[in-house]
């Protein structure tokens, strides 16, 4: 029998079912039965019961695509979720004029700088601050102090336009 490591049949082994052919007519009856029950009558039919059964493969492709754009969905919406709460941390130590950083910003050092020290006390109460810093990519925690200026630089854009697009706006009620 020839078999592969996993134990599937490689191909069909009873010669007398697939080449020679059967000859002792008496027996069919007994021999059937037991070939019915062999190994390889059960691979073939399991093998052909799934040939049936299976979905095409754009289908399956389509799912697996699928899938993938809702995780990839649910981690952007995560994301967005976390970022909102290192905006709105910018934003209060802004409207505050508290500085941002300490001296150093070491995991080991009591006083990292505010930003730092309001994202670690927010972890400890809020589950999604929490688990983006414990269990997300340690390559993405957007606390540096690169992302920090990159938060400030982008608040005080948006805060432009929208301060730009008022004057517009009044400017445009006196227009005759």
């Amino acid at each position: 029998m020839f078999t592969h490591s996993s134990g599937t049949n490689i191909g069909q082994t009873e010669l007398t079912y697939s080449k020679s052919g059967f000859k002792n007519w008496k027996l069919a009856t007994s021999k059937f039965k037991l070939h019915q029950m062999s190994k390889v009558h059960l691979n073939s039919s399991t093998s052909l019961n799934n040939f049936f059964n299976l979905k095409p493969i754009d289908i399956i492709l389509n799912e697996n695509r699928e899938l993938v754009h809702s995780q990839k969905e649910q981690t952007r919406l995560k994301n967005r979720q976390y970022m909102k709460r290192l905006i709105d941390i910018t934003v209060c130590l802004g409207i505050g004029g508290k500085p941002f950083r300490g001296h150093s910003e070491k995991s080991n050092d009591i006083h990292k700088g505010l930003f730092l020290d309001i994202v670690g006390l927010l972890k400890k109460y809020d589950p999604i601050l929490n688990e983006h810093l414990n269990y997300g990519p340690k390559n993405a925690m957007y606390c540096s102090n690169r992302i920090q200026n990159d938060l400030i630089f982008s608040i005080t854009q948006l805060m432009k336009r929208q301060l730009k697009d008022c004057i517009q706006d009044k400017k445009n009620i006196f227009d005759f």
